[in-house]
């Protein structure tokens, strides 16, 4: 019915919460097709100084490395929840 009216819809996803398992990324991508989005923009989770995920993560020691966004680089990454299963699922077979 937008589309009709000539109104665009955009989509505006993020990953990396606590809550996302390996499948997010195919399930959230299915999704943003399904729905015909004009634009789908996809990002990560970013956890910036002063904010209170910040701090939580901070104390559970799940910011990989601080420097790069303090500095203004890179975005601060952090660490997922079951880090175990995390690298199980993008190790390289020996």
């Amino acid at each position: 019915m937008l589309r009709e009216h000539g109104i665009s819809v955009w989509g505006s996803f993020v990953f990396g919460f606590d809550t996302d398992d390996l499948e997010v990324f195919d399930r959230t991508v299915e999704f943003a097709i399904d729905m015909r989005l004009t634009m789908a923009n996809f990002a990560m989770l970013c956890p910036y100084p002063g904010t209170a995920l910040y701090r939580r993560l901070e104390a559970e020691s799940r910011l990989t490395d601080t420097r790069g966004l303090v500095a203004g680089g890179e975005p601060l990454l952090l660490l997922p929840v079951d880090v175990a299963a995390a690298v199980a699922a993008v190790a390289v077979p020996a």
